[in-house]
């Protein structure tokens, strides 16, 4: 976005050319590049105001590219409880969606990339037998590589990509939402912030998850059960606990829908509105 007052962008490259005018300009960071670090740090130290979606990113901000932390806000991705908020039972969404009523559903929705941690859960699958391990979303291409991988595993159930206004419904009717993200690569561990995670915390149903830095920055340890990323032991534990555990299930799944309220994109834009203003001469 650029206007006469202030450019903003998660492409550094034209608001470093609106900098360059005397536009002030606001990055927002999604992630770091491997190569041309000094035409990177250059850019950086060009912009008036930086966005990182997690403190991770703002820390190593500073450190090699020399930037001041006052410059730098950290305010991570956020939800639409318009979309994501709605009351909903299981038996209504699974009514809506033609899903039987008579095993536990373990879900799983988004991306079947590898930095994703699907292929822990898929292993987990085995080990949680009464339960059936539903994975909404992937590409066509993904989709065929999962099923040659864990397509003899009985209880899963891969259903491929679904409309987005649909998710909301494929969350509501899961007994367990779980995000297994790998500790393997950077941007799992560090770099991402997920909407997946806020929109799973709408949805008023318990979460778990991996134990990795980025994700813990946003559930503490109070609003969703975490576990050792890439161990499909550990993950089958976290998910059997919790499907049998009304207790739990009902704290984290209330603590985690109170906490979201703070993350709505209209509570996030008006963060960040303030933090300009406050900025400005």
């Amino acid at each position: 976005m650029i206007s006469q007052d202030i450019a903003y962008s998660k492409v550094i490259v034209p608001l470093y050319f609106a900098s360059l005018t005397g536009t002030p300009s606001f990055y927002e960071v999604h992630d770091f590049p491997e190569k041309n670090l000094f035409f990177y740090k250059h850019m950086l130290r060009s912009m008036k105001w930086i966005l990182s979606t997690n403190q991770w990113k703002k820390d190593k901000l500073k450190e090699p590219f020399g930037l001041h932390g006052e410059k730098i806000l950290v305010e991570p991705n956020a939800v639409s409880l318009e979309s994501f908020g709605k009351e909903m039972t299981k038996a209504e969404a699974r009514v809506h969606l033609s899903l039987p009523d008579d095993r536990p559903i373990v879900l799983y929705t988004g991306h079947l990339y590898g930095w994703k941690g699907v292929g822990t859960l898929a292993q987990a699958s085995q080990f949680i037998p009464n339960a059936n391990i539903y994975f909404v979303g992937g590409t066509k291409k993904d989709s065929e590589h999962f099923l040659k991988e864990y397509g003899d595993t009985p209880n899963i159930r891969l259903i491929g990509h679904r409309p987005h206004a649909e998710i909301p419904y494929w969350q509501s009717a899961a007994d367990v939402l779980v995000l297994p993200n790998t500790a393997k690569e950077k941007i799992s561990a560090f770099y991402t912030s997920l909407m997946k995670l806020f929109e799973y915390m709408a949805s008023g149903r318990p979460i778990v998850a991996s134990d990795l830095p980025s994700i813990r920055q946003i559930t503490g340890d109070d609003t969703a059960v975490l576990c050792e990323a890439d161990n499909p032991h550990a993950l089958a534990d976290s998910i059997t606990r919790t499907l049998g555990d009304s207790v739990l299930c009902d704290k984290v799944s209330r603590l985690a829908k109170e906490k979201v309220k703070e993350h709505t994109w209209g509570k996030r834009a008006k963060r960040i509105g303030d933090f300009i203003a406050l900025s400005r001469p």
